[in-house]
């Protein structure tokens, strides 16, 4: 997709050259999170196989690139649900509600072009507003996992869905580490 400016901000997707620029901006930024750092845009790549679009908001202003706020999302395709454009867990991280707006914009037009149903920013920290005529919801619930691991690790183990245990393994596979 072609860059998108607006006001004083340009929006568009994350070039490797531009991944320390990136990360950069999230380790400063109030509101950056591990899930936020560019290295997840591989690691949904290579061993989900998702189709990634990081894009961030550029000011257009500054002399040298100067990230305003960052959007990482994911295509996530599903056979019942039909293909949902989803933000990583964190959902975006933005100086100010001009560049989360322009992101958010820019995220809406990602989603129709990659013809998703839905747009999903998964943001436990705070709800963005959205107008009345578009059909995106931010994910503002809380999920926590209680387990007992006293009867051991296997035991862990096998209690686990298969599914779980499959990913765990493929990310073994892959050498995933974090």
């Amino acid at each position: 997709m072609a860059q998108a400016a607006v006001r004083d901000l340009v929006i568009h997707q994350l070039t490797e050259a531009e991944c320390p620029l990136w990360d950069g901006y999230v380790r400063g930024a109030a509101g950056g999170l591990p899930q936020h750092l560019s290295a997840w845009r591989d690691v949904m790549a290579e061993v989900y196989g998702y189709d990634t679009r990081y894009v961030m908001a550029l000011d257009a202003g500054a002399g040298a690139p100067a990230v305003r706020g960052v959007l990482p999302l994911y295509v996530n395709p599903s056979p019942l649900l039909g293909r949902t454009l989803t933000s990583m867990p964190g959902g975006l991280c933005a100086e100010d509600a001009d560049a989360a707006a322009a992101l958010i914009s820019h995220g809406l037009a990602l989603a129709q072009q990659v013809r998703a149903k839905r747009f999903v920013l998964q943001d436990t920290r705070q709800a963005w507003p959205q107008d009345s005529h578009s059909e995106w919801q931010t994910e503002c619930g809380h999920e926590a996992w209680i387990v007992d691991v006293s009867a051991g690790e296997e035991a862990v183990w096998q209690a686990l869905d298969r599914n779980i245990r499959r990913q765990v393994r493929m990310a073994k596979r892959n050498e995933l580490t974090v």
